[in-house]
């Protein structure tokens, strides 16, 4: 009974390496009329895929390059009185992620951060907003000073 079984399973076997075999025969036959290559046009065409509008895209990439630039000049910035290489990266996110209150007069807007918790974290902020006062940064479109502050 376990021959009878056993040759069963070498037949079943040979049939479908017979048929993979077949496959492989076929896969090459239809080889010889595939293109080596093709155009994206050909492809965008005959798929109907619709493209993103490039300017959109550079202009987003150029957004998010100078959005980490700005951050890493921030980190730099900070560095040398920060005194945690390991977590400067992270409090700059946190800082340019933390929620603060924007004020506006006729001649100044005020931008004021909440103080963090930590001793290390707020004499980094405040460097930051004394260098940021003393450089003093008017709005490009208002042409009003801007003035950062903690409360």
């Amino acid at each position: 009974n376990g021959k009878k079984n056993g040759s069963k399973r070498i037949n079943q076997l040979k049939s479908m390496l017979k048929k993979k075999e077949e496959t492989i025969i076929q896969l090459y036959d239809e080889r010889e009329y595939v293109q080596e290559k093709v155009s994206i046009e050909e492809i965008i065409k005959a798929e109907d895929i619709v493209r993103l509008n490039s300017e959109k895209k550079k202009f987003l990439d150029l957004m998010k390059v100078l959005s980490y630039n700005v951050q890493q000049d921030i980190v730099d910035a900070i560095r040398p009185i920060y005194d945690n290489e390991r977590d400067v990266n992270m409090f700059v996110r946190e800082l340019l992620d933390r929620d603060g209150i924007v004020s506006m007069n006729t001649d100044t807007i005020t931008i004021s951060f909440q103080p963090f918790k930590s001793k290390r974290k707020n004499d980094a902020l405040k460097f930051l907003i004394e260098n940021a006062n003393n450089m003093n940064i008017r709005h490009p479109i208002l042409n009003v000073t801007m003035c950062f502050k903690c409360n």
